[in-house]
């Protein structure tokens, strides 16, 4: 079974490519909130998603990994969701909707219950986010 997303009411973002400093993800699973999300828009491999996987997935929260990229929608036993962003003002379509396309041919099997889509409107076009998707803002 996996945790009801729908009942969160603070969900902490980790991203894989920056160092969290001795002692970070104690005092981050210890804060109250209740999940954390993997997730990042630059320089996230399937590499450095998995390395932070295995520093917090001992700590008993929910984990969401939120890929930003086919390689890193990973199926790993110890991940509760999968959320899966479209940029709906992307100037590219495999933003909204190709980029899952490729990891969907590619995934042997999928849980579906463990996917959760998100529409994101970007609104800051010089965000990371919204300079790799060519968000129209």
């Amino acid at each position: 079974m996996h945790a009801n997303w729908k009942t969160w009411a603070h969900v902490t973002k980790l991203d894989p490519d920056k160092h969290l400093p001795p002692g970070a993800v104690e005092e981050i699973v210890t804060s109250g909130t209740d999940a954390l999300m993997l997730s990042g828009t630059l320089n996230v491999t399937r590499e450095n998603l998995r390395e932070l996987l295995d520093l917090v997935s001992a700590h008993g929260l929910p984990l969401v990994v939120e890929p930003a990229s086919p390689d890193c929608a990973i199926f790993d036993g110890r991940i509760d969701h999968l959320f899966v962003p479209s940029v709906m003002n992307a100037s590219d379509v495999r933003w909204i909707v190709g980029k899952h396309y490729a990891w969907l041919r590619h995934a042997s099997s999928i849980e579906w219950e463990m996917v959760v889509p998100e529409a994101y409107i970007v609104l800051n076009p010089n965000s990371a986010v919204g300079r790799v998707t060519g968000a129209d803002c």
